[in-house]
């Protein structure tokens, strides 16, 4: 981690953002995208924030100031239960602000009850801030395919530092532990979307080999229960897009797996070798869940 405030280059980058974000908002919304999936945790002051947190804040302000001048609105059927969302999580956070479990003058990473709001408030921004600024099918195929090439970012990242620690594909410093394992799943799901629509065949190759990367590098990152999420998509565009070819793909693995054939690390194979005990009765007693 840094210091934020005592890096030149970093504050220099702040001032050319906000320089982008008033005068291409599409632009800085692709900026953002890899900053999402790549920047590492920064230190300011008594506060640990992520790069693209600024950022987006940014964004919210450049969006707030066209949306006072300009007289178009658009709307979705999601734009009111995002709002309700941020409401029910104000609500909640005041009503345990007033009984004790909520706090907000900490600013520690895990209790700053404060923080934890405004990240729902950012939530619900980057949304609105989508909607207004993508005009077409075209801005919104090229977000994903920024998106998808992000998300491959950081599963390259952490699994070249799986190659360092031989125990869990990390991301960034002061991600989420598993959010790898959460990158390859989102890059599945969105994979599979390309393959079972219409397209070119160079788009269905490259869309199939991120499929296959994903799926490979998944488990490196420990998420038991993004692998069974992953597992529910497969079976869930087999089914209802009646595509039975997608689940190949995993019989495959434990096919070449019953075969003796050595696919992942031990300590990998371990891990997924406890889900065996999830329905069992004992499973909860021995701490397996499909939930971590």
């Amino acid at each position: 981690m840094s210091d934020f405030a005592s890096s030149p280059v970093l504050l220099t980058a702040g001032v050319l953002y906000a320089l982008l974000a008033l005068a291409s908002p599409k632009a800085a919304l692709f900026v953002l995208l890899p900053t999402f999936a790549l920047a590492p945790e920064t230190q300011v002051g008594q506060v640990l924030i992520r790069p693209d947190d600024v950022m987006l804040s940014i964004l919210a302000i450049s969006w707030g100031l066209r949306r006072v001048v300009s007289t178009a609105r658009r709307t979705t059927p999601l734009d009111q239960p995002l709002v309700a969302y941020f409401a029910v999580g104000l609500a909640a956070t005041l009503w345990g602000a007033t009984i004790g479990t909520a706090d907000f003058t900490s600013l520690a990473k895990y209790s700053a009850s404060g923080l934890h709001l405004l990240k729902r408030l950012e939530f619900v921004l980057y949304f609105f801030i989508l909607r207004d600024t993508l005009r077409s099918i075209s801005d919104a195929r090229w977000m994903i395919y920024t998106f998808m090439a992000s998300l491959a970012g950081l599963t390259v990242y952490s699994f070249g530092r799986f190659q360092e620690t031989a125990k869990i594909a990390l991301g960034p410093a002061g991600t989420p532990i598993h959010e790898p394992a959460l990158a390859s799943m989102l890059n599945v799901a969105l994979a599979l979307g390309f393959l079972v629509t219409q397209g070119g065949a160079a788009k269905k190759g490259v869309a199939l080999a991120v499929l296959l990367g994903s799926l490979y590098t998944l488990p490196f990152g420990l998420g038991r229960n993004y692998a069974m999420s992953t597992l529910l998509t497969l079976v869930s565009v087999a089914v209802w897009r009646k595509r039975p070819a997608v689940l190949l793909l995993p019989l495959a693995v434990v096919v070449v797996s019953l075969a003796g054939v050595t696919l992942f690390p031990q300590g990998v194979t371990e891990r997924f070798r406890t889900l065996q005990s999830a329905f069992s009765p004992s499973g909860s007693a021995l701490g397996v869940s499909l939930f971590d």
